[in-house]
C-alpha cells in the first residue's frame, strides 16, 4: 500500500504544483482515507484563496423590466407581446461570484460533505466555506466543465482547487442510498496510476536533473527508421513513439530513456519462470533502435530503463541488446519520502 502523504506528493509532483507539497502537512492523515486527505488539502486551499479574494466575472442576465438595461431582446419581447405592457426583455452583462470557477469550487464542497468517511474537523470548515459561498450556484459537474475554466497567473489559488476537484469528481461512487457517495481507491487502479507515475516521474525529474549528471529532461517523439520506397499512406498508420522521460548530458554524451510501467507485477510468468514483460521490452527497443538514436546521436551512450513500482523484492536486472544497456528497475513507493527521492536519484 502506497502510504496517504505520498499519493499527494506524487500528485504534487505531477501536477507540477511541487510548492503545495510544502505548503500542505499531510502527515496526519492516516490509513486508505483519501476523502479526509483532499478534504483537508481543499480547506487549505480555500483559506488562501479567502485571503487573496475571490474572482468575479462578467455573466450574462435576462430580465423582463420596464427600464431598459444592457441590450433589447426584441424577438423576445414580441414573442411575449411585451411591448404592449410597457416592458421589454433585456440582456446585460453583471458582475458577479456565480462564475464557473466558484461554481465547481462550491460543488466540490457539495460532494465532500456527502462522501462516506469525512471526519468531523473537515466537515466543520468545509460547511464554513459553503455558507461563505452561499451567493454561488452548485452545478451537476461534467469531466469537461474543468477543460472550460481559464485562469490568469494571478489566480494561482484557483489552479490547486481545480486539480483536487476534478480528481474527487473523477473517483466519487454514488451509493445505493440517495445523494451519498464513496471515494474509488484510484491508488489500485492500474490505469490511473499508470497516467499518475508517469507525469510523477517526469516532473521529478525536471525539478531534480541539476542533482545528476543530465543538463535537459524532456519528452520525445521518435521517428521510425522506413525506408524511401514506403509510402506516406503507410508512414501513418505506424503507432507514435514518445517517450515518458529522457535525459540528455551534452557533456558526457549520454542518452538515457526512462519507460515507467505501473503494473501488479513487474516480470510476467510463463511455465512458473519469471521474466521481463515482452511488449514492454519490444516498446523500449525500439525506442532505442528508432532513427534519431542511430543516426543523430550514433557516437553516443544510449541506454534504456524500465521502471516500476516495488511490490516486493527484485533484482535490478540488466541486460546488452544489440550495444544497448537496458536495465529493469523498480522503486518503493511504500517508505518515508526522502528514501523514495534518494532511490531515483541514485538510479542515475
Amino acid at each position: 500500500m502506497i502510504p496517504i502523504q505520498n499519493i499527494y506528493y506524487l500528485l504534487c509532483y505531477a501536477w507540477d504544483k511541487l510548492e503545495e507539497k510544502e505548503r500542505v502537512k499531510v502527515s496526519g492523515v492516516a490509513g486508505e482515507n483519501l476523502v479526509n486527505l483532499f478534504a483537508r488539502v481543499f480547506v487549505q486551499g480555500l483559506e488562501r484563496l479567502f485571503r487573496q479574494g475571490l474572482e468575479k466575472g462578467y455573466v450574462l442576465q435576462s430580465e423582463t423590466t420596464s427600464r431598459i438595461r444592457g441590450k433589447i431582446d426584441f424577438g423576445a419581447s414580441i414573442k411575449q407581446n411585451l411591448l404592449q405592457q410597457g416592458k421589454v426583455q433585456c440582456e446585460y452583462d453583471d458582475f458577479q461570484l456565480n462564475i464557473l470557477p466558484n461554481q465547481l469550487i462550491k460543488s466540490t464542497i457539495f460532494q465532500l460533505l456527502r462522501t462516506d468517511g469525512l471526519v468531523d474537523e473537515w466537515r466543520h470548515k468545509l460547511r464554513q466555506f459553503e455558507r461563505l459561498l452561499q451567493p454561488v450556484q452548485v452545478i451537476q459537474v461534467q469531466k469537461y466543465h474543468f477543460t472550460q475554466v481559464r485562469l490568469q497567473k494571478h489566480q494561482y489559488a484557483y489552479f490547486f482547487l481545480l486539480k483536487i476537484g476534478a480528481l474527487v469528481h473523477e473517483n466519487l461512487l454514488p451509493l445505493e442510498e440517495d445523494g451519498r457517495y464513496e471515494f474509488a481507491s484510484f491508488w489500485k487502479q492500474d490505469q490511473p496510476m499508470q497516467r499518475l507515475f508517469e507525469k510523477f516521474i517526469y516532473n521529478f525529474y525536471r525539478y531534480h536533473h541539476v542533482q545528476t549528471p543530465f543538463e535537459t529532461v524532456k519528452r520525445e517523439y521518435l521517428r521510425w527508421d522506413v525506408t524511401d520506397s514506403l509510402n506516406e499512406t503507410s508512414v501513418r498508420f505506424l503507432p507514435r513513439m514518445q517517450t515518458d522521460t529522457s535525459l540528455i548530458s551534452h557533456q558526457q554524451k549520454r542518452r538515457l530513456i526512462i519507460e515507467t510501467k505501473f503494473t501488479p507485477h513487474t516480470f510476467q510468468v510463463h511455465y512458473q519462470k519469471e521474466s521481463i514483460r515482452s511488449e514492454h521490452l519490444y516498446q523500449l527497443f525500439a525506442y532505442l533502435q528508432s532513427e534519431q538514436y542511430s543516426n543523430a546521436y550514433l557516437d553516443w551512450k544510449t541506454e534504456g530503463i524500465l521502471l516500476y513500482p516495488r511490490v516486493k523484492e527484485v533484482p535490478t536486472v540488466v541486460n546488452w541488446i544489440k550495444g544497448k544497456k537496458l536495465r529493469v528497475c523498480t522503486i518503493n513507493l511504500n517508505q518515508d519520502w526522502e528514501g523514495i527521492e534518494g532511490d531515483l536519484l541514485d538510479m542515475l
